[in-house]
């Protein structure tokens, strides 16, 4: 499982947009973005399975969103 902090989602759409493309990248199994909340500084999302990191980047980063962190 990964935790993928992103920057730039501001509201349902962008969610969306980042769940289809995460789910889109060979290896990820599930997908759940959280919009960030007045008392978090970025937003979240979480992938399960066995995805490439540089692939889950490549995929956030085409759908025009920036990846802060992956842990």
């Amino acid at each position: 499982m990964k935790t993928i902090k992103i920057k730039g989602l501001s509201c349902s759409h962008c969610v969306t947009a980042v769940a289809e493309a995460l789910s889109a990248v060979p290896g990820v199994i599930k997908v759940d973005v959280k919009l960030k909340k007045l008392f978090q500084k970025d937003s979240v999302a979480i992938c399960e399975g066995e995805a490439d990191e540089a692939l889950l980047t490549a995929a956030i980063e085409e759908a025009g969103y920036q990846v802060l962190e992956i842990s």
